[in-house]
C-alpha cells in the first residue's frame, strides 16, 4: 500500500492531464506540453497500460516530431510489446537529437540481447557505460550477456570493478557470487567473501552471502554463525533474520526461529509470507492455536496465498478435526488446483469422514495430471489402504502395474495385502521379491503403509534374513 500512495504523489495532478488527453482522444484537439507528455508517459508505463502510453508517445511525436526523448518513450513500448524492429528504428532517430543519452544505449543493447544477437548487444551496453550515471544496472546488463557467451572471468571482472566504486551495493556482490557458482568456481566466492570480511570485518552484505553459500552446500550451523555476524553488523537487516529464521526451522529450533521471524516482521512490516513461516512453526510445535493466528493473519495479507489456507486445514486435521480441515483446504486448491499435496489431504479428510464418493472424485482427478499423480501414487494407496476402500486401492495398484516403474513397492504393497487377506504363503513370496529388489525402499514402503506388519513372525523372520545379508554387503564394499 505504501508504494501506491508514493505512486500517486508522483504523479500529483495527473488527472487533470489524463482528462485533456482523453478529450483529445475523443476529437477535441488539446496542446501539451513536452512535460506533460513525458508526465503521461511515465504514469501509463508504471501501471503497465502499454496501449495507452503508445498512444501517448505517438501524440507527442505528432507534436513535437525532434524531440529525442519522446522517440525513446515510444521504443520502450515497442520493446514492451515486441516490435522490435520498429523500436531500433525509433532508437536510430533518437540518437541523431540525444546522441549522449545512456538510455538509447541501454534500450537498444536489451534489444539486441532479447534478439540474442550478444555482440552488438554488449557493443551497444559498453557504449552506454561510458556514459553512465554511477547506476549498477548497465554493469548487471554487461555480466549478464556475458555470462550467456560463457565469459565468467571477464563478467565478474567487470563486477568487481563496478563494487570496488560501490562496495555497499550489495545488488552487484549477489551478482558476482551468482557468477562464480554459474562458474562452478564456489570456492572462489566463499574466498572473496572473506577477503571482504577481512578488510571490513562488519560488511553484514559479505556475512549474508556467507550464509547464503554455506546454507547452499548443507551447511547450516556454518550459514547459521554467518548470519549472526550480519545482524550483529546491522541490526535492521530483515533478510539475515529471515534466513536465521529458516535454519532454525530446518533445525527444528522453532521457538527460536520464530524469534527471528518475529524480528524480520518488526523491521519490515508485516510480510504474509513471515507470518506463514511463524505458523508453520507452530504447527511443528503443536501449538495450533497460535499457528492459526499467524495463518489467518497471512491469508488477510494475501487473500490468495493458498499454502496458508492449506497450513489452517493442517493444523485442524492435526486435531483430528477433519471438517473443520475441508473448507480451508478446499480453499487452497481452489487457488492452486494443480498441488497434488492439497488433493491428498482432502482425500484424507473425506476419508476420515466416511465420505469416500468425494475421496474418489480426488483420486480421479488426480488422475488427470499424470506426471503429478505417478510423483504421488503411493500417497493415494496409503489413502485408500487405510480406509480399506478396495475398490480405489485396487485401481491405483493396477495403475502402477501397467506403469512398471514401481516394482519394489509395488511387490511390497501387494504382501501387505496378501498378509492382511491371511495368504502368508503368497505374502511372503511377494515381500521376500521385494527385498531381493531393495531391501530399504521395501522396508520404507512397508512402513509408510503398515508399520504394525513388522511384528507379523513370517515377516519379521524375511527382514532378519535380509537385514544380515544388506549388513554383509555393506561391509564387503568397505573392504
Amino acid at each position: 500500500m505504501a508504494n501506491e500512495d508514493e505512486d500517486d504523489q508522483d504523479f500529483e495532478g495527473i488527472e487533470e492531464i489524463i482528462k485533456k488527453f482523453d478529450e483529445d482522444a475523443n476529437g477535441e484537439k488539446q496542446f501539451f506540453s513536452g512535460e506533460e507528455i513525458e508526465a503521461l508517459f511515465d504514469y501509463y508505463m508504471t501501471y503497465g497500460e502499454f496501449e495507452i502510453a503508445g498512444k501517448v508517445a505517438d501524440r507527442g511525436l505528432e507534436l513535437f516530431p525532434e524531440n529525442g526523448q519522446i522517440m525513446i518513450d515510444s521504443a520502450t513500448v515497442k520493446f514492451y510489446t515486441g516490435d522490435l524492429t520498429q523500436a531500433l528504428s525509433l532508437l536510430d532517430r533518437a540518437k541523431l537529437y540525444e546522441p549522449q543519452n545512456q538510455d538509447v544505449y541501454t534500450l537498444e543493447g536489451d534489444i539486441y540481447e532479447k534478439l540474442n544477437q550478444l555482440e552488438k548487444a554488449l557493443y551497444c551496453y559498453r557504449k552506454a557505460m561510458q556514459l553512465d550515471d554511477g547506476t549498477s544496472e548497465i554493469y548487471m546488463n554487461i555480466s549478464h550477456v556475458l555470462i550467456r557467451m560463457g565469459k565468467y572471468n571477464v563478467a565478474i571482472d567487470i563486477l568487481k570493478d563496478a563494487y570496488s566504486y560501490q562496495p555497499e551495493n550489495e545488488i552487484i556482490l549477489g551478482e558476482i557470487l551468482a557468477c562464480y557458482v554459474a562458474w562452478g568456481k564456489k570456492e572462489d566466492a566463499v574466498g572473496f567473501l572473506e577477503n571482504i570480511i577481512n578488510e571490513k570485518p562488519y560488511s553484514y552484505s559479505a556475512w549474508y552471502h556467507l550464509g547464503k553459500l554455506r546454507q547452499f552446500d548443507g551447511d547450516n550451523y556454518g550459514a547459521l554463525e554467518a548470519y549472526e555476524y550480519a545482524t550483529l553488523s546491522n541490526e535492521n537487516f530483515s533478510s539475515a533474520y529471515f534466513s536465521k529464521g529458516a535454519v532454525l526451522e530446518t533445525l527444528n529450533n522453532f521457538e527460536k526461529a520464530i524469534e527471528n521471524y518475529q524480528k524480520c516482521n518488526e523491521i519490515d512490516e508485516n510480510d504474509s509470507y513471515v507470518s506463514l513461516c511463524i505458523g508453520r512453526c507452530f504447527v511443528s510445535m503443536g501449538k495450533y492455536e497460535d499457528a492459526r493466528d499467524n495463518l489467518k493473519k497471512a491469508t488477510k495479507q494475501d487473500e490468495l496465498f493458498a499454502d496458508a489456507w492449506y497450513l489452517i486445514g493442517v493444523s485442524h486435521m492435526a486435531e483430528s478435526n477433519f471438517s473443520k480441515a475441508i473448507p480451508y483446504i478446499k480453499k487452497a486448491k481452489s487457488i492452486d488446483l494443480r498441488e497434488m499435496q492439497y488433493n491428498l489431504a482432502l482425500a484424507a479428510c473425506y476419508t476420515e469422514v466416511n465420505n469416500m464418493d468425494e475421496a474418489g472424485v480426488l483420486y480421479r482427478d488426480s488422475k488427470k495430471e499424470k506426471e503429478l499423480y505417478d510423483n504421488y501414487w503411493l500417497e493415494w494407496v496409503i489413502v485408500f489402504y487405510r480406509v480399506r476402500e478396495q475398490e480405489y486401492f485396487s485401481e491405483i495398484l493396477q495403475t502402477a502395474k501397467d506403469s512398471k516403474r514401481y516394482d519394489t513397492e509395488l511387490l511390497t504393497i501387494r504382501a501387505i495385502e496378501a498378509f492382511d487377506l491371511g495368504q502368508i504363503k503368497k505374502g511372503s513370496e511377494f515381500l521376500e521379491a521385494a527385498l531381493k529388489k531393495d531391501y530399504k525402499l521395501s522396508v520404507k514402503t512397508l512402513q509408510k503403509i503398515n508399520p504394525g506388519l513388522e511384528n507379523q513372525t513370517e515377516v519379521r523372520y524375511l527382514l532378519d534374513i535380509f537385514i544380515d545379508e544388506e549388513n554383509k554387503n555393506d561391509k564387503s564394499g568397505d573392504i
